[in-house]
């Protein structure tokens, strides 16, 4: 997880009934640095720390809504799915460089052939 702060990441999963399925040691979060492109370091960090292995913006993918998460992919070379469930619409998020732009999430499958494709 990058990007929320820490407590509303926390929350999401848990409303969703999803915080058993995400190791919360690993993510950035939104009060680790005032800059989003800042985050994913602190993550590449906390996996190295805690999993013992270290990752680089090559295998990793970025799930995001808004044009902060495109830039924060391309900052480090990251791969995007970018998704307009936030006030950003699909044009603004292709024109950015997200790598795959979908509509919302409700499609499980796209999601996973979009994450997928792109690994």
């Amino acid at each position: 997880m990058v990007g929320n702060l820490y407590s509303l990441a926390v929350l999401k999963m848990n409303v969703f009934g999803l915080a058993g399925h995400v190791d919360f040691r690993i993510g950035a979060y939104g009060d680790d640095a005032y800059e989003r492109v800042d985050l994913p370091a602190r993550a590449f960090a906390r996996t190295e720390e805690h999993l013992g292995r270290r990752h680089v913006g090559a295998d990793t993918v970025i799930v995001g809504d808004t044009l902060r998460d495109v830039a924060t992919a391309r900052a480090v070379g990251a791969r995007c799915v970018a998704v307009a469930t936030g006030t950003t619409s699909l044009a603004p998020l292709t024109t950015a460089g997200a790598d795959a732009v979908l509509p919302d999430l409700a499609d499980t499958a796209a999601v996973l052939d979009a994450v997928m494709a792109l690994g």
